[in-house]
């Protein structure tokens, strides 16, 4: 192997010589020189050197290292404190690419010299250092209410127990003093409460009674051997049920209201026959707290209170009764087969469905229990009956309404099937055809209104199909 020495040619000669030098003979190996091993530089860039921080505080060590053979070349970067050693041996691990390395820690009491120390691989080594101060912290005592919760509601006259827990780091809960107190939230005197404890645990305990509506502060004071204070809040809201109006009736309990929870009952309000104070003056309506039949209807809301299938929720049944305490009998559509109407309370069929004999009309009407063909007894109920049906003959020309008299059994003996005294009659008079009844033909025996377009009476023979009423009978 050839060496050279090395010397300093100009730069214009440089090209033409190396060709030169190989002329006479190049070998295939060369000397390199190796680069240098340089010495890493370490520099800390926070906190200050001379800074001042407290035990509980974090403390963020930053610092920075360059090597000028690569990040590659460093064997080892560590953090540590003169007072507590070694504070982190893997800084390697958080080296950025950018060369600066970050260690959060906590320091314990004292002056503190902390290093930052770099070594490559061949032992070379740098290091860099500050001072940081670690004061104690200011050791406060605490304070926790435990209960009532915040926002809490409490009530007027009834007593609030007051719980809550302190303790302090540097001295026994026992020893600590307490203070637990009442301020109105809208301002005002504040009340000084008696205290109990506190226990060894630390608990403390007081009772508070609300004498007036309002919303309150309630505050738990600690307080330690050297003076200082710590303290805790909940607010509540204290409420008078004397003014309440839950029910929102318009009247208060302290007005004299018996049941806030339902808008139905308050002084002055109608008394109902519901089993229920209605009016808030301690009594009921005659007969509201009796139900002789066993119904569940009291008496004074229940039509017939000796019958329990007659009552205010009854099914209304075509009977001729009042079921359902409506005031009139078999109301309501349906309930009935043909439709129903009263003449006073008494319930009256209007079958003008279809035209049938007096025979079927009176069948029809005694499958209902109760009712007759109609017997009249009078001018208004003969009037009440053609006004119920008139307007039905009007639309059937030639059909008229059954009534239910008969001479069947003698001609000229007229009566009332149903045997009601015949008392009342209303015969169409002469209009050129003879007076009725007049038994044409001599087959005439059943009873009709209507044929002279008005509320007269004809007799007419069996073969007459006609609408019909039907009364109802309780004999």
């Amino acid at each position: 192997m050839r060496t050279y020495r090395s010397w300093t040619v100009a730069p214009a000669f440089v090209t033409p010589l190396l060709v030169a030098l190989c002329g006479l003979g190049c070998g295939s190996d060369v000397a390199v020189t190796p680069k240098a091993n340089l010495k890493p530089a370490v520099q800390i860039l926070g906190p200050e050197s001379g800074s001042t921080v407290a035990d509980d505080e974090v403390v963020e060590l930053f610092g920075s290292v360059v090597d000028g053979n690569g990040a590659g070349d460093l064997q080892l970067l560590s953090w540590s404190s003169s007072l507590d050693g070694v504070l982190d041996e893997s800084g390697l691990d958080t080296l950025g690419a950018d060369g600066t390395t970050l260690l959060p820690t906590m320091l314990s009491e004292g002056l503190h010299t902390v290093t930052l120390e770099a070594v490559d691989r061949e032992g070379l080594r740098d290091s860099a250092s500050i001072t940081i101060t670690v004061e104690l912290a200011e050791q406060l005592p605490t304070a926790i209410i435990d209960a009532p919760a915040n926002l809490s509601e409490v009530t007027v006259g009834q007593p609030v127990g007051l719980v809550g827990t302190v303790w302090d780091p540097n001295e026994e809960a026992a020893d600590l003093v307490v203070q637990w107190d009442i301020t109105p939230a809208s301002g005002g005197e504040t009340e000084l409460l008696d205290a109990e404890g506190p226990t060894e645990s630390g608990a403390t305990t007081s009772d508070w009674l609300p004498l007036a509506e309002g919303n309150v502060v309630v505050r738990l004071t600690v307080e330690d051997a050297d003076g200082n204070t710590a303290f805790d809040e909940v607010g509540l809201f204290a409420a008078d049920p004397a003014l309440a109006d839950e029910d929102g009736d318009g009247v208060t309990v302290g007005d004299g209201d018996c049941d806030d929870s339902d808008p139905l009952r308050f002084p002055g309000n109608d008394e109902l026959c519901d089993g229920v104070d209605n009016d808030c003056d301690e009594l009921l309506l005659d007969g509201e707290d009796v139900d002789s039949d066993g119904d569940g209807s009291p008496e004074c809301d229940d039509c017939d209170d000796s019958d329990p299938l007659v009552k205010p929720d009854a099914v209304e049944i075509c009977n001729g009764l009042d079921d359902n305490c409506t005031t009139f009998a078999d109301d309501g559509e349906g309930t009935c087969p043909c439709e129903v109407t009263h003449f006073g309370v008494t319930p009256y069929q209007v079958c003008t469905d279809a035209a049938v004999s007096w025979e079927d009309a009176v069948t029809g009407c005694a499958a209902d229990p109760g009712y007759i063909l109609v017997a009249i007894s009078g001018q208004l109920e003969n009037d009440f009956v053609y006004s119920v049906v008139g307007t039905a003959m009007g639309a059937s020309p030639g059909t008229y309404v059954w009534l239910g008299g008969t001479d069947e059994d003698s001609e000229g003996a007229w009566r009332w099937h149903n045997a009601e005294p015949w008392v009342f009659t209303n015969w169409a008079p002469d209009t050129g055809f003879g007076a009725e009844p007049n038994n044409s033909g001599g087959v005439e025996h059943y009873l009709e209104m209507g044929r002279t377009a008005n509320s007269e009476w004809n007799d007419v023979a069996a073969s007459s199909r006609n609408f019909y009423v039907c009364e109802f009978d309780p004999t």
